[in-house]
């Protein structure tokens, strides 16, 4: 093993994000075996490593092992297997005990079973209890089929109170039959409803129209993608007299109506006529959906002259169509045989009609399928235009779907960076500055440096004790002062600002090298900075994608963006908010007064901030660079870029030109590796390590 992965095994804070994962027990348990070992003694500097933890964990599953070892009884006969049918008879001892399955927490009480029949070997459980449930009474005295009240009930009663309360005839609770999780078989018919219901659920076989399940949405489509295909879904206006509407329709072969939403037939005013329709779903439950059918024409965007009498097309208030995406530039970038399609992306619409089998010749294809390799997508080109048919997840782009899932507080996060970020000159480069996204509920912050000097001494006394450690932090101090990421202030810019607050520093060993760190989580008084300041959300690729497109081609080449928070500087509004105290360990004056002007390490927006301001920068340039935009977005882990292209000249180029392109914006990506020998003779010039 070399020196740097030696060193990575000596390394506390691998060790610390192991810890987390574990349950407090567990971690008190590793703290003790430390502590006896002394591994952690009072006053010495050094801490735990992997090979602790590893002997630990060696340890503690040997523990467990005798443990459970010494849990189960010994000199036990086992039972002898035998090979003859027991006798007819009486059935077993063991009663049967019936569960009502349902959304709502189980309630049932099983009946006492004899514990002498319970193997001697088996470790003792205490069994579970259940309380009787009765969903029409909804007493816990007893079950549904004791119900004195339910049992006076006719058959056309008990099917009134099925669909009057929307209950479940399967089971009587407050849920969808088609959500029922009803596991227990009747014992008259096999089917799985309870015996109680049993003469509902063959009225129901007889005439299906005896229960209509009541609801308040029918998807006709699904309701989100399932990653797997993507439907067919084309631009097109819809026309009634003089009106005119822009849309998406939805191409469904599988669908025997045609069907059209009521905000298309509101906008256009059609005339509508009473009907019904009868929806059947996957467990063969009928859903009878009341609405109308009404009459328009129908054309492809492109040309609206050219239209299409849609007859009897179906309406009513409770459908609905899931919202639909096609990344079309995507596909045409990755797919060569897609490229000669007329077709505009689109994201998150929802369709206002589905075009179903009643209209076949209006979406089946009238030009030969351009189909490409296996699983890629097919286009076809129908009468309305060009549709995609996608059967592969990853032709989603990562934006739109995180937009989908974005809470308030990361709406508002990305609402205020959009709003509050600008470009700054600085040394001759245009940098991006961002605001700290402060909550809606963000206090005046207005305290004094002395909060901090009790924080300050501590940490003079220990470096008093280590002159070589006080060296690196004094230095370290320079260098933050000398880039020009921290200022010294004046008295007179300590006290012009409304606002200010101070965050104590410390000295902590990671990999063998000492660093200076900034508590931006420091309390005072119940108040904490970063505790008023939102995350945003994770505007980047996930690792696991990253790693996993890292793989997919055979050149992988690696950089880092060099102390990529430290390019992003702040607004001037929000520098007093980041002030901190220093005196160059001279502890017989009062100590200055440093204020960071640019994205320190530690506040809980700093890696939403830069990495909207990387992605911002590579967005204005897009149209020119699009490779560089993509590998923003799908390549990049924060700082780290891990990407996998198809031979080294590809690779080259590609680096080339990120590199020039990213150091516009005051970031500068460096430490290139590769895994191919053939690149780094072609790169050697700008110091290319070997993967």
């Amino acid at each position: 093993m070399d020196d740097v992965a030696a060193s990575e095994l000596q390394c506390g804070s691998h060790v610390d994000r192991l810890l987390t994962k574990l349950p407090p027990s567990y971690r008190d348990s590793f703290i003790e075996h430390c502590i006896t070992r002394g591994i952690i003694r009072t006053g010495s500097s050094r801490t735990y490593n992997m090979y602790d933890l590893s002997e630990w964990l060696e340890r503690k599953s040997h523990v467990l092992q005798l443990s459970k070892q010494a849990s189960q009884p010994q000199h036990l006969d086992k039972p002898q297997r035998s090979n003859q049918r027991a006798p007819a008879g009486p059935k077993s001892q063991f009663k049967s005990t019936s569960i009502y399955y349902g959304p709502d927490p189980v309630r049932a009480e099983p009946k006492s079973e004899p514990k002498s029949q319970a193997s001697p070997s088996a470790p003792s459980k205490q069994r579970q209890k259940f309380k009787p449930y009765c969903p029409y009474c909804e007493g816990t005295e007893h079950y549904l089929n004791g119900c004195a009240d339910f049992k006076k009930l006719d058959l056309k009663a008990v099917a009134s109170w099925i669909k009057d309360k929307s209950k479940c005839w399967r089971c009587g609770r407050k849920h969808a039959p088609e959500q029922c999780t009803l596991k227990k078989p009747c014992s008259s018919c096999g089917d799985q409803h309870l015996l109680v219901l049993h003469d509902l659920a063959e009225a129901k076989k007889r005439d299906p129209n005896v229960l209509t399940v009541s609801t308040s949405k029918v998807f006709m489509g699904p309701v989100s993608h399932s990653g797997h295909v993507m439907l067919k879904v084309v631009p097109i206006q819809l026309h009634h007299e003089r009106k005119s509407l822009d849309t998406f329709a939805l191409l469904d072969d599988g669908s025997e109506k045609t069907i059209i939403l009521p905000a298309a037939v509101e906008s256009l005013g059609l005339v509508q006529e009473e009907e019904t329709l009868s929806l059947r779903t996957i467990r063969h439950d009928v859903i009878q959906v009341k609405g109308a059918h009404v009459s328009f024409q129908i054309s492809p965007k492109a040309k609206a002259k050219t239209r299409f009498k849609i007859k009897h097309a179906f309406t009513a208030t409770q459908l609905s169509l899931a919202e639909q995406s096609c990344p079309v530039e995507l596909l045409k970038e990755k797919y060569h045989h897609l490229q000669r399609v007329q077709l505009e992306g689109f994201t998150h619409v929802q369709p206002l009609v589905l075009i179903g089998s009643d209209n076949a010749h209006l979406i089946t294809a009238i030009r030969p399928v351009l189909r490409g390799p296996a699983h890629a997508p097919m286009a076809i080109c129908t009468k309305l235009g060009w549709a995609f048919r996608v059967q592969q997840q990853s032709t989603h782009t990562t934006g739109p779907e995180k937009e989908v899932t974005r809470s308030k507080e990361d709406r508002d996060a990305i609402a205020m960076l959009e709003a509050k970020t600008i470009r700054v000159p600085v040394d001759g480069v245009e940098r991006y500055a961002t605001p700290l996204l402060r909550r809606k509920d963000f206090p005046l912050l207005h305290v004094s440096p002395d909060v901090v000097k009790g924080l300050l001494r501590s940490t003079e006394r220990k470096l008093a004790r280590n002159p070589e450690l006080a060296l690196t932090y004094n230095q370290e101090i320079k260098r933050l002062v000398d880039t020009g990421y921290v200022v010294k202030l004046t008295p007179e810019e300590i006290h012009s600002s409304t606002e200010s607050w101070y965050v104590p520093h410390h000295i902590v060993h990671h990999n063998n090298k000492a660093r200076v760190v900034f508590n931006c989580s420091f309390e005072f008084q119940g108040t904490v900075l970063n505790h008023y300041l939102l995350p945003g959300p994770p505007l980047g690729p996930t690792l696991l994608g990253v790693l996993l497109r890292f793989r997919q081609f055979p050149v992988a080449v690696s950089g880092d963006i060099k102390a990529m928070f430290h390019q992003v500087r702040l607004l001037p509004e929000d520098c007093p908010l980041l002030r901190f105290l220093w005196r160059d360990g001279e502890t017989e004056r009062p100590p200055d007064v440093y204020e960071w002007r640019v994205l320190p390490f530690g506040t809980t927006c700093s890696p939403c901030c830069a990495t909207f301001a990387l992605q911002s920068h590579v967005r204005e340039h897009k149209d020119t660079h699009q490779d560089i935009y993509n590998s923003v977005h799908t390549a990049f882990y924060v700082d780290n870029c891990l990407q996998s292209l198809s031979d080294p000249q590809e690779a080259k180029a590609l680096i080339d030109n990120m590199r020039e392109l990213l150091l516009q914006g005051g970031f500068e990506i460096r430490q290139w590796a590769s895994n191919v020998l053939r690149w780094l003779l072609i790169c050697q010039h700008r110091q290319v390590r070997q993967l």
